[in-house]
This record gives C-alpha cells, sequence and structure tokens, in this order.
C-alpha cells in the first residue's frame, strides 16, 4: 500500500506521514547519492524515489487519501467475500462428496 511505502499505518496524521516522506525522500533522492558510479544503485534509487514521492502526492491531498482509504477498504472487502465464498463452496462439494460416497454428511 502506499502507506507501507512511507512505512506508516494508515492511521497517520498527515504530519507524520509528511514527516516520513522527507525523512524517506532525503535517503533516496537520486541527487543525494551523486557520488554513486553503479548506475543500477542509481535506477533503484530513482524508482524508489518515484514511488515515495508518488505516496506522498496522494496521501497528503485530503480528498485524494479519502478516496484511496475508499479503494483500499473496498479492495479488503473483496478479498474476504472471495476467501468466503472459496471456503463454503469448499465445505459444500467436501459435504457432497461424502453425500454421492454414501458416507452421510
Amino acid at each position: 500500500t502506499l502507506y507501507e511505502v512511507l512505512n506508516c499505518s494508515p492511521s497517520a496524521t498527515r504530519s507524520e506521514l509528511k514527516r516520513a516522506y522527507i525523512l524517506l525522500a532525503r535517503q533516496t533522492h537520486p541527487d543525494a547519492k551523486i557520488g554513486l558510479n553503479d548506475e543500477t544503485s542509481h535506477h533503484h534509487h530513482s524508482t524508489e524515489f518515484n514511488d515515495i514521492a508518488s505516496a506522498w502526492r496522494i496521501l497528503s491531498d485530503k480528498k485524494e487519501r479519502k478516496r484511496y482509504d475508499m479503494a483500499l477498504r473496498a479492495d479488503d472487502f473483496v478479498k474476504h467475500f472471495e476467501k468466503t465464498v472459496e471456503e463454503t463452496l469448499s465445505k459444500a462439494a467436501l459435504s457432497l462428496g461424502s453425500f454421492l460416497d454414501g458416507s452421510g454428511g
């Protein structure tokens, strides 16, 4: 999640998110790694910084954060629903198998 990118919980305040963003941005900003000659390492930090900046851009905006949080909750609901359906169908299949085998249920 975007919260994980910033090493924060979904209950973090805006100021906590900002503090985390600033700390991570300082650690991963490509310009902070000027001495690096390793192109792979530079690319990694650039990509990581972009992920951090994107997370901050969404979570720092009140409306965008609300929209994002709603999407997270919807995703959690869908995952829970799918798991429940899968478990129910699995139990039904076992019961039907027992019934058809004549062993009861």
